[in-house]
């Protein structure tokens, strides 16, 4: 096993071994869901192009995150081929539907940066800067 997936597995079972909570698991649980398939970020663009002020910001999101999801999700993540560790190592229970693709990039982290960097880009630094964030 190399060390960048040994790094994964030790930090997902420390997370499930002292930082799990049943009190926070369907807040998570949600989070993860609405970042599945882009629709927190799909949604957000989609707002966006309603307000004529805010219509630029919105379709440059969209045209992001579709240039983001043709580089890594059909490119990278198939070049790249990295086995989601908990199907490397059945001691990690997941809390969420397993998912079919491989585990790199990640697809919230991508839809997340490619909206964030657009706002950042076209609204003023107090909406762009904690969109980043």
């Amino acid at each position: 096993m190399d060390w960048i997936t040994q790094l994964d597995i030790n930090a997902l079972m420390f997370i499930q071994e002292h930082i799990r909570s049943d009190v926070w698991t369907p807040f998570w649980q949600f989070l993860s869901y609405m970042g599945d398939g882009g629709i927190f970020w799909i949604l957000t663009a989609l707002i966006l192009l309603i307000p004529k002020k805010t219509r630029r910001v919105g379709f440059a999101a969209g045209v992001s995150m579709a240039i983001c999801y043709i580089i890594a999700n059909l490119v990278l993540k198939n070049a790249v081929a990295r086995i989601r560790p908990y199907d490397l190592y059945n001691a990690l229970t997941i809390l969420v539907d397993p998912q079919k693709d491989y585990s790199w990039p990640s697809g919230h982290t991508v839809n997340g940066f490619a909206c964030a960097l657009m706002y950042l880009y076209l609204f003023p630094p107090y909406i762009g800067i904690p969109a980043v964030i």
